[in-house]
């Protein structure tokens, strides 16, 4: 994701969509590799899914994911 996105962790994107941030577990070893957008976990990641995301998100940004049906 930092690729793609152009930011480190701990950086917000200039479009403010996007933050990145590492975390140790997200409880769900079983689904890695994932990411919590919001409130929505998205499980068992390829880089082509993350590029779906991405593109996603950027056409819907919100403050609350959980009404994007991607999974």
């Amino acid at each position: 994701m930092r690729n793609k996105l152009g930011i480190k962790e701990g950086e917000t994107t200039e479009d403010g969509i996007f933050t990145l941030k590492a975390v140790e577990c997200l409880g769900a070893c079983g689904y890695a590799p994932m990411l919590q957008a919001g409130e929505k976990f998205h499980e068992h990641l390829t880089e082509e899914k993350v590029d779906e995301l991405i593109e996603l998100y950027r056409q819907n940004p919100v403050a609350n994911y959980m009404g994007l049906k991607n999974d």
